[in-house]
């Protein structure tokens, strides 16, 4: 049998290695995404590389805590997973509800408020919404109340689209587990 030139051999054989390259850099990328689960905090999420860890002075009425921030920046994105004890004098008559959407309001002034959605992780009480800043900054976030402690799960990103399948899989991988 004789084997003959096509023209569209080459092409193929383009094609065919662009997949291969395609799917080893997919793989590449998911190798890198591991289990964040700091102790004591009660949450899991899936972070794309090693964060960075650091203490956030913050307040709520006047009250100072801590806030523990997990930070990761990949390709123009920054993942951040952040958690907050707070004195359980200061949330007294507050409705996880109500704070949720006071922290959403805060975050939102000034910008533009895209998409709101009230949701539960896990049987506590959380909300997603989407914020546009100025310069086109989209913020992806997921914030959770679970008795005295707040989470906040934040994709922010310069334009792209907040459906990206790395923030999806970043955002929808949250979830509260026991401490």
């Amino acid at each position: 049998m004789r084997l003959s030139f096509h023209p569209c051999r080459p092409s193929l054989l383009c094609v065919a290695i662009m997949l291969v390259l395609a799917a080893s850099a997919a793989a590449a990328r998911s190798q890198s995404w591991r289990e964040y689960r700091p102790a004591g905090a009660g949450y899991r999420i899936e972070m794309p590389g090693t964060p960075k860890v650091s203490p956030v002075p913050v307040s709520r009425n006047g009250e100072a805590t801590t806030m523990i921030e997990a930070a990761v920046e990949v390709s123009g994105a920054l993942y951040v997973a952040t958690h907050a004890f707070y004195e359980p004098r200061v949330l007294i008559g507050k409705e996880p509800r109500q704070l949720l959407i006071d922290a959403m309001n805060g975050t939102a002034k000034g910008h533009m408020l895209r998409d709101n959605k009230e949701i539960s992780v896990a049987g506590f009480p959380a909300r997603d919404f989407i914020i546009e800043q100025k310069g086109n900054i989209i913020w992806v976030m997921r914030t959770a109340m679970r008795e005295n402690c707040l989470y906040q799960i934040v994709v922010a990103m310069a334009g792209g689209t907040p459906d990206r399948p790395d923030t999806r899989r970043f955002i929808d991988s949250f979830d509260l587990v026991p401490r």
